[in-house]
C-alpha cells in the first residue's frame, strides 16, 4: 500500500515543477519579448544610420556642385572678360576644379620617378640610347588621379626603352 505521505510528497513535487515551469516559461517570454525589442531597435538604428549616411552623402556632393557650378559659371560668362583667348580661360578653369577636387582629397598621381603598374598605364615608348634611362616615364600623358588609398584612374605616361639599334 502507497503511504498517503508519499502521496502528499508527490503531489508538492509535482506543483513545485509545475510552477517552475511556468517560472521557465514566463522567462522565456519576457526574453522573447527582449530580443523582439532588441531586433526592433537594432534595426531601426540600421535606418537611421542608412538616412544619415545619404543625407552626408548629398550635403558632400551639393558643396563640390556648388563650386563646380561657380567654376562653369566664370567660364560661360568669360566672353569679354580678362581672359585673352580660350586656351587661357580653359587653363583657369581646369585649374580651379582641380583645386576644389584637391580640397576633397584628390590628387594627381605622381609622374616623377620609376615605372609603377599599379598608378602608372604605359600608353607609347620612345627608344633611348642611354641603358640608365630604360624603363623611366618620359612623358606624362594623361594625369592620373587618386582618392585616398583608392586610384581613380592611372597616370598614362610614355616610357624609355633600349633603342633597338644600339648593341647592349
Amino acid at each position: 500500500m502507497t503511504n498517503p505521505a508519499d502521496i502528499t510528497d508527490v503531489h508538492k513535487a509535482i506543483e513545485t515543477l509545475g510552477s517552475e515551469i511556468e517560472q521557465l516559461k514566463d522567462l522565456f517570454r519576457r526574453r522573447l519579448m527582449d530580443d523582439k525589442s532588441r531586433a526592433a531597435m537594432f534595426e531601426s538604428l540600421q535606418d537611421e544610420l542608412r538616412m544619415s549616411k545619404d543625407q552626408l552623402s548629398r550635403r558632400e556632393f551639393d558643396g563640390l556642385a556648388k563650386e563646380i557650378l561657380l567654376v562653369v559659371d566664370r567660364l560661360t560668362t568669360a566672353g569679354g572678360s580678362q581672359y585673352q583667348d580660350l586656351q587661357e580661360l580653359a587653363l583657369t578653369g581646369a585649374d580651379e576644379l582641380l583645386e576644389v577636387l584637391w580640397r576633397r582629397g584628390i590628387e594627381q598621381v605622381s609622374a616623377d620617378g620609376p615605372l609603377n603598374p599599379r598608378i602608372h598605364e604605359v600608353i607609347a615608348t620612345v627608344e633611348v640610347d642611354d641603358p640608365e634611362s630604360v624603363g623611366k616615364i618620359h612623358t606624362l600623358n594623361r594625369p592620373g588621379y587618386t582618392a585616398g588609398d583608392r586610384l581613380l584612374r592611372p597616370a598614362q605616361v610614355t616610357v624609355t626603352v633600349a633603342n633597338s639599334g644600339s648593341s647592349s
